[in-house]
């Protein structure tokens, strides 16, 4: 009779022991670079959308100023959502107490009072932005993407207005300025990330992650400009 030959018990244990290890080492780093590369196609694809918006805008011969439009009976948002493809028209500020009267559809931002419990995030710690910094409308794409708008007046030192963009929508956490919300100065029809030699906050150190960093706004330069970039985030903030 021919013999057979199997592993023992032992040898299983240990073969399986193995493989546990590896997948504990390998998994994580794989889910992570997914993670990196769906964050990036998503602010890539997001801030072509809306660039491409404005061109538009300038190619009907329409004002692509915000601050030329009246923001109670002619708000620059709902012009703009003519130049994107099947977006939702979301609320804004209507009253004095910073509280959106508007009935927001499913998926949109509500905004919230000023000592709010829960909202977007600075990069670098838990205190949450105030919904000031975005309170001129917001729009939301069919992927789920919200765009914000804020006019910026000249008098707080800006030369064009404000863009925020939530690249995968505020179900999705974590909500935070650098990882899944970025900011974006719009100059004479041009979107440019902040933190590019254009735009009217240009400090380096704004998007270092840890102790030493600050608030994250000109994340958006180094995540259009670096292609590792996500890849850094996903590891530093979970």
């Amino acid at each position: 009779m021919k013999k057979i030959n199997a592993f023992t018990l032992a040898e299983i244990l240990i073969t399986l022991g193995i493989i546990g290890v590896v997948a504990a080492i390998t998994i994580p780093g794989l889910i992570n670079a997914y993670r990196a590369q769906q964050l990036r196609s998503q602010f890539l694809k997001a801030y072509s959308t809306v660039q491409q918006a404005f061109k538009l805008m300038e190619s009907d011969d329409v004002d692509t100023n915000m601050r030329n439009y009246n923001t109670t009976n002619n708000p620059f948002y709902k012009t703009f959502a003519k130049y994107l493809s099947q977006s939702t028209i979301c609320g804004s500020y209507t009253d004095g107490n910073n509280v959106s009267t508007t009935k927001n559809p499913s998926g949109c931002y509500k905004y919230k009072i000023s000592n709010i419990d829960e909202g977007y995030k600075y990069l670098n710690s838990n205190n949450f932005i105030g919904d000031g910094l975005f309170n001129n409308g917001q729009l939301m794409l069919p992927d789920g993407t919200l765009i914000f708008f804020d006019d910026s007046p000249q008098r707080e030192g800006w030369k064009g207005v404000i863009i925020y963009i939530d690249i995968n929508g505020y179900k999705k956490k974590p909500n935070r300025l650098g990882y899944d919300f970025f900011a974006f100065e719009v100059i004479e029809g041009v979107v440019h990330a902040i933190g590019e030699t254009e735009t009217s906050y240009i400090y380096n150190d704004d998007c270092k992650f840890g102790p030493s960093g600050k608030l994250g706004f000109t994340c958006s330069k180094r995540a259009k400009n670096e292609s590792d970039y996500f890849k850094t985030v996903v590891k530093k903030i979970k």
